[in-house]
């Protein structure tokens, strides 16, 4: 397919995203181009996801991985999946073809930490190739969607000295503390 329609599917997934779901089919993203009626267009899709989940990543600087229909159909959308058989299951290749797109919700994510075991990625390795390569308020955007503990956890096992990180940290900490006193109140 050409550009045009793949950063069109981008950004049909970006505003499904974007307005609170954690997850979407290639079903939901051809709906939300008006496609749904089209079984090619559907198709065309479904084959552009990882085309789809790149932009995501370096244009709208989502932390996205590729997940397969089994994510869907054993509702882990809705309720995360309690072991990392269960997680690795989700992941396209051994557990059947990609499907959809997922946000990371931190590094307690196991489908994430699933497909960073597949890969040979540590969090700390895609934390920072996520937070030097995407503009740093949308990486912000991403922390915030992340409770407060996980955002201590994240910021406790970065290792000091990473510039990107450390910028992020101060912000974070920040943040946090207004976070804090909000509960206080």
């Amino acid at each position: 397919m050409t550009d045009t329609f793949m950063a069109n599917a981008a950004e049909a997934a970006f505003g499904l995203l974007d307005g609170g779901q954690t997850s979407v089919t290639c079903v939901e993203i051809a709906k939300a181009m008006g496609y749904d009626k089209s079984p090619v267009l559907l198709t065309a899709v479904r084959h552009d996801l990882l085309s789809i989940r790149t932009m995501l990543r370096d244009d709208y600087s989502l932390l996205v991985m590729p997940v397969n229909q089994s994510f869907f159909d054993c509702g882990y959308n809705a309720i995360p999946p309690a072991n990392m058989d269960q997680a690795k299951r989700c992941l396209p290749g051994g557990g059947g073809r990609t499907y959809g797109i997922k946000l990371c919700n931190g590094p307690s994510d196991l489908v994430w930490n699933a497909m960073k075991i597949r890969h040979g990625h540590t969090g700390t390795t895609w934390l920072v190739h996520a937070m030097e390569d995407a503009p740093k308020r949308l990486a912000l955007e991403q922390f915030e969607r992340m409770s407060p503990k996980v955002v201590q956890r994240v910021l406790e096992s970065s290792k000091p000295g990473q510039s990107a990180v450390n910028k992020i940290r101060r912000q974070l900490e920040q943040r946090i503390a207004e976070m804090a006193k909000g509960l206080e109140a």
